[in-house]
């Protein structure tokens, strides 16, 4: 991951056609919400998606309460939001394979020093398919209270 692409996705949505980003932009800017602080506190290999992350122990109400209001903006507009619970976390390396891991690695651990992730605003990003490694483009950002 290069380091300016570092992220915490609050809602996934995949593809999204061009003619919907200004009513999306319109909601996200519409929404009112809390600052927070992720508390980064755990390294998880998650051998589905074969990646490595930073992980969180305690999901903020604030948080929690932003993803689910970003959610249901973009369900309101006929979009298909990823709907699984939101999962705080900090991809560090994607295509990981066990195998290439330290066994200490290969398991889910506590970080010997957590990382402190103070959330003072939310953006609108799109993925850069086309460039390796993946890349994030910002179509839209708003302050968080």
């Amino acid at each position: 991951m290069h380091p300016s692409d570092l992220h915490v996705t609050l809602c996934f949505l995949g593809s999204v056609d061009e003619s919907r980003i200004e009513a999306l932009r319109l909601r996200a800017a519409a929404l009112r919400a809390d600052a927070f602080t992720l508390q980064f506190d755990r390294i998880e290999l998650w051998r589905e998606s074969r990646v490595l992350v930073a992980a969180c122990s305690q999901i903020p109400a604030a948080g929690q309460a932003l993803a689910q209001g970003l959610q249901l903006a973009a369900s309101e507009l006929g979009l298909a939001p990823d709907r699984k619970s939101w999962r705080p976390h900090l991809t560090l390396a994607r295509s990981v394979l066990p195998r290439h891991l330290p066994a200490e690695m290969q398991a889910e651990r506590p970080l010997t020093n957590s990382l402190a992730w103070s959330a003072s605003s939310f953006f609108l990003a799109e993925s850069l398919l086309s460039a390796q490694p993946r890349r994030y483009a910002t179509l839209g950002s708003w302050p968080l209270r």
